[in-house]
């Protein structure tokens, strides 16, 4: 993978098998408003809204404050998820995180997004 697009293009293919193509995933473009997530992501039992990054976990001043203006939000909302998708190709790291809180790692393979895809329960 070379960059954020083929990055997306990988965990979409993933979440199609993970799911058993029980998946809607959207990539967001908008030019109304700065710090939209990159990807809205549908499954049976989540919504996702993914901002995915490709080798940097820095968020854009407009993304942080997106992030934040939402977040009380999805806390009252178990089907509802806000996150970071970070992909680090030459160590082999998958970095999740939600804006403020620590950063979980994953290796960068099918088994470590399936974990990832565990632990967000979708």
């Amino acid at each position: 993978m070379k960059n954020e697009a083929a990055f997306s293009t990988w965990v979409r293919k993933l979440a199609y098998k993970y799911t058993q193509s029980s998946v809607l995933f959207q990539r967001i473009e908008t030019t109304t408003s700065s710090g939209v997530p990159d990807v809205l992501m549908l499954t049976n039992n989540k919504t996702l809204l993914l901002e995915l990054k490709y080798e940097t976990k820095n968020l854009r001043p407009m993304q942080k404050a997106w992030h934040k203006r939402i977040q009380k939000l999805v806390e009252s909302n178990e089907t509802l998820e806000l996150c970071v998708l970070c992909a680090y190709p030459k160590t082999k790291r998958l970095v999740h995180f939600v804006v403020d809180q620590e950063p979980v790692e994953y290796p960068l393979t099918q088994e470590g997004i399936y974990n990832l895809f565990d632990t967000l329960k979708i």
